[in-house]
């Protein structure tokens, strides 16, 4: 072949354009896995645009790309549906756009297959760029998936970032996909998330009514279906832990390093539900909005703080048994007040948090802007704490189950439990047509625990609470601390690579097709609002994704400890979870190692919610 130079200006390459599925797929369409141009989840649809769901039409590229022409037929097929359905009179021509749909499908067909790649693409470098947005290189990427056993894209952008950026994944996606194993559904692709384009906080913004408590749901079980196994046959272990969020990684990693042979039941991915969607404050103070601020006298969530205080304590003695950085910074966290009345407030929460051993103060209005020069002017004042900090909860997560696993503990994802028997003094746990015999069985599995309870005859009140939150395109440092505003909800952060972290218990909703947790339009204009309100330079600061995660909702403080009268039955739960994790795993741990427990723990126990018969 002769070789020839051109010179030129600009060089574009193209090596698959695939059409923007991300908001059929958020209006719960049914996506269908294609490989060609490249990897990508397409809408599954009718010649008229018909989708699984009733409501939704998709039409042209939107689908797939087609041209002009096919579209225009789609367009026609669609209108005439839609006219049909409601009793209107047909437009002539149908069979003519029939016609049209058919021929250009045809051709279209014919022009992918003349054009198809005759060069596939290389193998790239470790030092190429896969993901711009967050400059993550193949090397880093092929590390992680090495290292970690990664199997889906959604824990790969946990663990690396690709995919996080501005553009969400829709440029890097297909590439990050070739290193890991061919996707069998929409599932193993990562969620859309809105909103779908960068947006700036300043267009979103708007004062939404001020509420108390956690929104309640019901939520879909958590169980599997039983299946009888054709041998009858289980796995002899010493402990299963049901949910592999970090909660229950950390039991299990510190009953492994005890030397425990332990099992941990998933029935997502580990770290992919409610750690996977932490914000990643610790929290080492009362929040400010919580109705416990207002209680006389040592509540639940203020008789949790020694525990939380110790828990971050232990993440940064831990930090350095990883092999990542969690991005662990105790950096103070500030509340500030509006009116006397929320300086009040924050008098009484500070005494009780002095009463306790918290370094809190209180803080005049020339204090503030000494901790955050960002801050709007006029705030009355607010309250210190140095003890709060913040963490990045994917790496953390990912960088417990890498451990974990090396420990020796065995991760089973996608496997959900579906019964707990009572043999003896053992447990049978059966997931499926699998089973395991176990002395113990710690029951860490979130906003299902109580589910869990349940099989063994017990009640837990854990109710689902699905919480939002939202995330920024990276800028300079506009924020320091943990912010706060004392009545209204809100944390406000900012990560180690720039992004503005804003959450502070706004409740997110369900999606009506799944049943997953998702963010609710006018809770993300209330929470920017109060974002803006304390820093206004946020208006002109582009959101890039939000997300939501199902929290729990108890008594404000975590249930940790065995049943009274199940022995070898423990859990260990906390609406808290990545702030009170290594502790709470560290104890449970202990209390089925039958080593020595401390005196102050037996508040949480579970007996509290049905008495204790001794």
């Amino acid at each position: 072949m002769e070789a020839r130079s051109i010179e030129v200006q600009t060089v574009c390459l193209g090596d698959g354009f695939v059409p923007a599925s991300e908001l059929p797929r958020l209006l719960g369409c049914r996506q269908d896995v294609r490989d060609w141009p490249v990897t990508h989840p397409e809408t599954g649809r009718q010649p008229d645009g018909r989708t699984d769901q009733a409501d939704v039409s998709v039409i042209g590229e939107a689908g797939r790309f087609g041209g002009a022409f096919l579209a225009q037929a789609q367009g026609r097929l669609c209108a005439a549906r839609l006219l049909e359905r409601s009793g209107k009179m047909l437009p002539a021509g149908l069979e003519r756009s029939r016609r049209m749909y058919r021929d250009n499908a045809r051709f279209q067909a014919f022009l992918w297959k003349l054009y198809q790649p005759v060069v596939p693409l290389p193998v790239p470098e470790d030092t190429t760029i896969l993901c711009r947005c967050e400059c993550v290189t193949a090397g880093t990427v092929r590390a992680r998936v090495a290292e970690d056993g990664i199997a889906d894209l959604a824990a790969l952008k946990r663990a690396t970032r690709a995919g996080m950026g501005r553009c969400q994944g829709r440029f890097c996606q297909a590439s990050l996909m070739k290193v890991l194993p061919e996707p069998k559904s929409e599932k193993d692709f990562t969620a859309p998330q809105i909103p779908l384009r960068p947006v700036p906080v300043a267009a979103l913004a708007r004062q939404k009514p001020e509420w108390r408590g956690h929104v309640r749901v019901p939520i879909p079980s958590g169980l599997g279906q039983a299946v009888q196994s054709a041998s009858g046959l289980a796995e002899t272990v010493d402990v299963v832990v049901v949910g592999g969020g970090i909660v229950g990684l950390f039991a299990a990693l510190f009953l492994a390093e005890a030397g425990k042979s332990v099992v941990v039941l998933e029935r997502g991915r580990a770290g992919a539900l409610a750690s996977g969607g932490n914000a990643g404050s610790l929290h080492a103070q009362l929040m400010a909005f919580d109705a416990s601020a207002d209680t006389d006298g040592p509540s639940m969530p203020a008789r949790t703080l020694a525990l939380q205080r110790e828990s971050i304590r232990m993440w940064e003695a831990l930090r350095g048994m990883f092999d990542r950085d969690l991005e662990i910074k105790v950096c103070g966290g500030l509340v500030v007040a509006e009116t006397e009345s929320d300086m009040e407030r924050l008098r009484s929460k500070v005494a009780v948090e002095q009463s306790l051993g918290v370094d809190a103060r209180i803080l005049d209005p020339g204090e503030l802007h000494g901790i955050e020069p960002k801050l709007k002017q006029g705030f009355l004042g607010g309250a210190y704490c140095s003890e709060e900090g913040k963490i990045n909860p994917m790496a953390a997560t990912q960088a417990v189950l890498a451990r974990a696993r090396r420990a020796g503990v065995r991760v089973e994802e996608l496997t959900a439990l579906s019964a707990i028997a009572r043999e003896g003094s053992w447990f049978r746990v059966s997931a499926g047509v699998a089973s395991w015999s176990a002395r113990a069985v710690v029951n860490a599995a979130g906003a299902y625990a109580g589910e869990v309870a349940a099989l063994v005859g017990r009640r837990l009140p854990v109710f689902g609470a699905p919480l939002q939150m939202i995330v920024t395109e990276p800028v300079a440092p506009l924020v320091f601390s943990l912010l706060a505003h004392a009545s209204r909800h809100l944390t406000l952060k900012q990560a180690a690579n720039g992004s503005l972290l804003i959450g502070g218990g706004w409740s997110a909703g369900l999606d009506p097709v799944h049943g997953h947790p998702r963010p609710l339009r006018e809770n993300l204009e209330g929470n920017l609002w109060v974002a803006q309100r304390l820093i206004p330079a946020l208006g002109a600061v582009n959101v890039v994704r939000s997300w939501a995660a199902m929290n729990i909702d108890i008594d404000g403080a975590p249930i940790l400890g065995e049943s009274p009268d199940i022995p070898g039955f423990f859990t260990a739960v906390t609406a808290n979870g990545v702030t009170l994790a290594p502790a709470v795993g560290r104890h449970v741990a202990d209390m089925v190692l039958r080593r020595s427990e401390r005196p102050d723990l037996k508040i949480f126990s579970p007996a509290r919610f049905y008495g204790d018969p001794s």
